[in-house]
């Protein structure tokens, strides 16, 4: 394989070499990037093959790149993109035979070294059959492949008994189950380990009939023993068997069994009065009127309602519905708020700029380069922003009045929709007036603007009263427990 590869990466070489001027024009106009220095051999592969099966003239291709780039020649495109496919497939081979070749020489200079010793497998994982190049250094230095199969390794007695000691400890553990100790068993043991690996398990059980063969608890026996002799503790053990090749080994664990709850123990006398006075033939079962001798009642048991859960469901599902549609209105409430603030303003500037000469649109322009500018100091400003768009709207062919009366009905502000009306009459209807127009305006807006500060005030002394209560029973508190505790004494 070595060979294959050096060849292949010889002929691509010597291609490289013969088509390097190939097209050196035609490339230097369509051709640029880190894969121009292959772009040669890329198009004398991509000449051929149109000259063989007529590539180029798929007029469904050249619709497709003329609708992505229509300013370009579009067959030309279509020969650009062929030749870059063929410059990826070329790197594409000559990186993987240079990876081959790699490859071909570790595999030589790991073959050609040579070894004294062989690794045994694992315990349980069997022979294993290693090729090997046997040379013989006589004068004739014959070489023969020969296939050497090892067994595994052997563990010697020792380690295996420490094997099955660990795995012994482990067993025991495990077998607990959901118990805390071995004199503590009030839940069935989990024998459910029986094979692991090479080791075969084996459980066996004390012939009591305290524990049943899988490790579950014999309860009707259990609970005989404790009716019969008046205890709530029974002694019983079981063992465990390990098996490993032709070692064996058995541990015994003793248990104590302790069920803390009665309540089993009353179930199982209940059940056994069932079963004594009635068989499975019978639809209607009398319940029992006494246990050992002591009165008792049944009461059916009723399952808590979950209504309030519902309820509570519902209610905070509303609530947070609820709380998402205030939280939009105190936004667009802010943003009203914020363009009543800044109309005043904004008439004034469009005043002094039109006072000062400028036309209305110059103005309406100043205004804006003015926010732009201020814009990192004192942010986001709903009525410049929307100026800005009307002026967009300009820009983009729409009639100056018409952007005017827009901006108004953006803004959704009777102030705002006023001015809007009133610079689109003035432009439809010419500049003469709209000094004392804007004059009136910016008194009206000054005023306006005094009742929206004085508004404000009175709110924000309305939040202050919750703040006040709290502080007023503070004091009264500082000043009526003392006396209270003077009268006491």
């Amino acid at each position: 394989m070595l060979f294959l590869y050096c060849i292949v990466l010889l002929g691509i070489l010597v291609m490289f070499i013969f088509t390097h001027n190939y097209k050196k024009e035609l490339r230097q106009s369509l051709c640029k990037g880190k894969i121009y220095f292959l772009s040669g051999l890329s198009m004398y592969i991509a000449d051929k093959v149109h000259k063989r099966f007529h590539i180029f003239n798929n007029d469904d291709i050249r619709k497709k790149i003329q609708k992505l780039e229509p300013d370009k020649d579009s067959r030309k495109q279509v020969y650009l993109q062929f030749v870059n496919k063929v410059t990826m497939v070329i790197l594409c081979i000559v990186f993987f035979m240079i990876l081959g070749v790699f490859n071909c020489i570790s595999i030589r200079m790991k073959g050609n070294k040579a070894i004294t010793a062989l690794h045994r497998p694992e315990p349980g994982k069997g022979p294993y059959t290693y090729n090997l190049e046997v040379v013989n250094h006589g004068e004739d230095k014959e070489k023969e492949n020969v296939a050497l199969t090892i067994d595994e390794y052997k563990m010697s007695e020792n380690e295996i008994n420490q094997m099955l000691d660990k795995i012994l400890e482990q067993l025991l553990i495990k077998c607990l189950g959901e118990n805390t100790d071995y004199k503590n068993i009030a839940k069935s043991l989990d024998f459910s380990n029986r094979d692991l690996n090479d080791v075969m398990v084996f459980f066996t059980v004390n012939e009591d009939g305290f524990l049943n063969e899988n490790g579950t608890l014999n309860e009707q026996q259990i609970y005989e023993y404790y009716e019969k002799n008046h205890t709530n503790s029974i002694k019983s053990s079981f063992s465990v068997i390990v098996s490993y090749q032709n070692f064996d080994k058995e541990f015994n664990q003793p248990i104590e069994i302790k069920l803390k709850s009665r309540q089993n123990m009353l179930l199982y006398k209940i059940m056994k009065e069932i079963e004594k006075n009635y068989s499975d033939n019978e639809k209607n079962i009398l319940l029992p009127d006494n246990i050992d001798g002591k009165s008792i009642k049944f009461f059916e048991t009723k399952e808590k309602e979950s209504a309030l859960f519902v309820l509570l469901s519902v209610g905070m599902g509303i609530l947070i519905f609820a709380a998402g549609d205030e939280k939009l209105k105190k936004q667009l409430k802010n943003r009203k708020t914020q363009l009543e603030t800044d109309y005043a303003s904004i008439v004034c500037k469009l005043t002094l700029l039109n006072e000062a000469g400028s036309t209305l649109l110059m103005a309406w322009e100043r205004i804006i380069a003015d926010y732009e500018s201020e814009k990192m100091q004192y942010g986001y400003r709903y009525a410049y922003e929307e100026m800005k768009i009307a002026r967009y709207r300009m820009k983009s062919g729409v009639p100056e009045a018409e952007a005017y009366a827009e901006f108004g009905r953006r803004c959704d502000t009777a102030s705002y929709i006023k001015l809007g009306c009133l610079l689109e009459q003035n432009i439809k209807k010419g500049t003469k007036g709209l000094k004392s127009i804007l004059e009136g305006e910016v008194r009206e807006a000054f005023a306006d603007r005094k009742l929206l500060a004085k508004k404000k005030g009175e709110e924000a002394s309305t939040k202050l009263l919750l703040p006040m209560l709290l502080m007023l029973l503070v004091s009264m508190a500082v000043v009526i427990v003392p006396a209270f505790m003077s009268m006491n004494l």
